[in-house]
């Protein structure tokens, strides 16, 4: 159940009666001496802890409360504070009622989560800070977004963007399809990422044209797909325009000789 080191202690009054030696490790001691000669078990609790271990003590050895699993604060020897998961049980020792507590050390789990949460702190820091926009969405519902992305999409914040139905709101009918195929591919392994331009909508109706960069991820024990967006709706209609320019006569409006020399050219290529 847990990936971590337990001890096993029997005391009565907060003396100790047995001791293991994985006890007296957790503790910062190499022998399981050094426990029975503490005046205490308590002087192992933090000092916040004490009436609460006392009371509990009382009541489970009166049949006032039922051993339980129960969490507190522990010092070793060095005066460390870290967090135990102790589950008492009532036995009999030497013909009279002690307790009997199981330790866990739950340091490790405390500094996994510790650093979990640290890297989801310097992860959403990298995703709002982040020129492109980010998007993670599992069957085109957004898990994750970040505000450049809302911006691109006409949104003003992050918030009524996330109540949007779904992603594919923002897809035009006839390019969904395609959307749904690229997706499928990602589920299926066909492809770990890809790199496509599409097109969008946003909230007021316009147009933009989006450079994805897709890839699978894990997103809480399940697939979800992280998108990296860059709005590349400036240079195309640029580029357009350019073309146009390079083909049109900019008085008349009609092709000029090079759109006409060229297409002679490709007819003349295929022949």
């Amino acid at each position: 159940m847990f990936d971590s080191t337990y001890g096993v202690i029997i005391h009565r009054n907060f003396k100790a009666l047995y001791v293991d030696l994985a006890f007296a490790n957790i503790y910062g001691f190499s022998t399981v001496d050094e426990i029975y000669k503490l005046s205490s078990l308590l002087d192992l609790i933090a000092p916040s802890d004490h009436e609460e271990a006392i009371d509990t003590y009382r009541k489970v050895l009166t049949d006032q409360q039922r051993p339980r699993m129960h969490s507190s604060i522990n010092i070793d020897r060095n005066g460390r504070e870290f967090s135990v998961l102790a589950i008492d049980h009532v036995i009999e020792w030497e013909g009279k009622p002690a307790l009997q507590v199981t330790v866990i050390d739950m340091s490790a789990q405390e500094e996994a989560l510790v650093q979990l949460r640290e890297n989801e702190r310097r992860y959403r820091e990298l995703v709002e800070g982040s020129l492109q926009g980010i998007l993670v969405h599992r069957d085109f519902d957004p898990l994750l977004v970040n505000q450049t992305y809302v911006k691109m999409l006409g949104y003003s914040d992050v918030k009524s963007f996330m109540q949007t139905a779904s992603v594919l709101d923002h897809i035009p009918t006839n390019y969904q399809e395609v959307a749904l195929a690229r997706y499928q591919m990602l589920l299926d392994g066909e492809k770990t990422s890809q790199n496509v331009t599409v097109r969008n909508k946003r909230l007021d109706g316009s147009t933009a044209y989006f450079k994805l960069c897709e890839r699978l991820i894990d997103w809480d024990g399940q697939p979800a797909v992280q998108v990296s967006v860059l709005d590349v709706t400036e240079q195309l209609f640029l580029e357009e325009k350019l073309t146009y320019q390079a083909n049109h006569d900019s008085l008349t409006g009609l092709h000029n000789r090079r759109f006409m020399t060229t297409t002679l050219e490709n007819r003349h290529s295929l022949d």
